[in-house]
């Protein structure tokens, strides 16, 4: 009994072993990712983008040159998708061999079931038969029911007739009076629907200033800033090589962007050059750049999210 218990211990930590081997992996493990653009005046984008993970275990290619669009997904070097002509031939040609199998089968399965009507016995044949002489027989009783029912019908119908034109006939001549009544009371249900609309979004607006006051929203949007800037700073490629210039035909907006963009642009500074053109609107570009991220990176920030008592009360809230 001992034995018995201390094989399924064993087992039961190699399993466990093996799962917090695979978490670790999958947090620990980089997602790597690199990335060539190119874009000159009166000609179209170029460029590409690769994405591995583990060792390529799962590769993803997708590539944009000369107006040709190519993509391809492999895992473990095996392809799953892709547009390559070998790759669509690969694919009708099993998906032939499926379709031959599924015609093979079902030829046997008529073949059984032939044989099988060979070998009944003729007793079966005469059902049939008999069959017949029942439903000829029950043929008349069904035809004078259904003459007796369509009789039955049309004096319905006649005594609907009658009753439709007599009340046709006989109009009341207050019928005005009842539309233009109809009409005021719409128009009384509309006002009275809008004036209660008005009354739940001043209560709603007052709910959102005291839960504001409440949970320290002004602290929350820092915290939702912080976090945002976090995630971008964690996701931008660490290399970055090349130049853009860029500009819009509002100077406003070229400014916005540029100002978001110098956020983050004193990262690469010394390798990749930024040129705002506040004149005319331009697009051109040359850059390269490759970087990683870290799914352990995420988890660490949910938990620390998560430790903040304002966080968890509105998601308390947001469940209710």
């Amino acid at each position: 009994m001992l034995h018995v218990l201390l094989i399924i211990l064993r087992i039961a930590g190699i399993v466990l072993a093996l799962a917090l081997c695979l978490i670790v992996i999958v947090l620990a493990v980089p997602i790597r990712y690199s990335f060539q653009m190119e874009k000159r005046e009166k000609e179209s984008i170029q460029g590409r983008v690769k994405v591995t993970w583990f060792f390529a275990l799962i590769y993803v290619k997708i590539s944009y040159i000369e107006s040709v669009f190519d993509y391809r997904v492999k895992i473990a070097g095996y392809q799953i998708l892709g547009n390559q002509e070998s790759f669509l031939k690969k694919k009708e040609e099993k998906q032939k061999q499926k379709q031959e199998k599924q015609k093979r089968k079902e030829e046997r399965k008529v073949k059984e079931k032939e044989e099988l009507s060979q070998n009944e016995p003729a007793m079966t044949k005469d059902i049939p038969e008999q069959k017949e002489q029942l439903v000829v027989q029950s043929l008349p009783q069904t035809v004078e029911s259904s003459e007796q029912a369509d009789t039955k019908i049309d004096a319905v119908s006649d005594g609907k007739k009658i009753s439709a034109n007599r009340t046709s006939r006989a109009k009341p001549a207050s019928e005005h009076k009842k539309k233009k009544t109809g009409f005021i009371k719409t128009i009384k249900k509309k006002i009275s629907t809008f004036n209660k609309k008005a009354v739940s979004l001043k209560e709603k607006a007052v709910s959102i200033r005291n839960l504001y006051e409440e949970y320290h929203g002004g602290e929350l949007l820092c915290l939702a800033k912080n976090s945002i800037i976090r995630i971008a700073r964690h996701i931008l490629p660490r290399k970055l090589r090349g130049n853009i210039r860029f500009g819009f035909e509002d100077p406003a907006t070229t400014g916005i962007v540029t100002g978001l963009a110098a956020i983050l642009y004193s990262k690469y500074q010394k390798c990749f050059q930024m040129q705002p053109d506040f004149q005319e609107s331009c697009f051109e570009t040359d850059c390269k750049g490759r970087g990683r991220i870290h799914p352990g990176f995420f988890l660490i920030l949910i938990l620390q999210l998560l430790l903040n008592q304002d966080v968890r009360k509105c998601i308390k809230l947001a469940l209710k």
